[in-house]
């Protein structure tokens, strides 16, 4: 878990992408309809991939 917050560039900016699109897509208001809840899913899909993506300047390990 320390991995996936210790890339906070693309923690943050998942985050920030999917309040966007949450908030262009429905306003401030709580989805109702399925195709409210599909919008809020791909928002917080969005979010999720914002949280496992790894940084530019977080390198792999070498191979053995």
């Amino acid at each position: 878990m320390n991995a996936l917050i210790g890339n906070w560039r693309t923690t943050v900016l998942g985050f920030v992408a999917a309040i966007f699109m949450y908030f262009v897509q429905l306003g401030p208001n709580l989805p109702t309809t399925k195709a409210d809840w599909g919008k809020t899913l791909a928002a917080a899909t969005l979010a999720a991939l914002g949280v496992v993506s790894k940084d530019s300047q977080t390198g792999s390990k070498a191979g053995p």
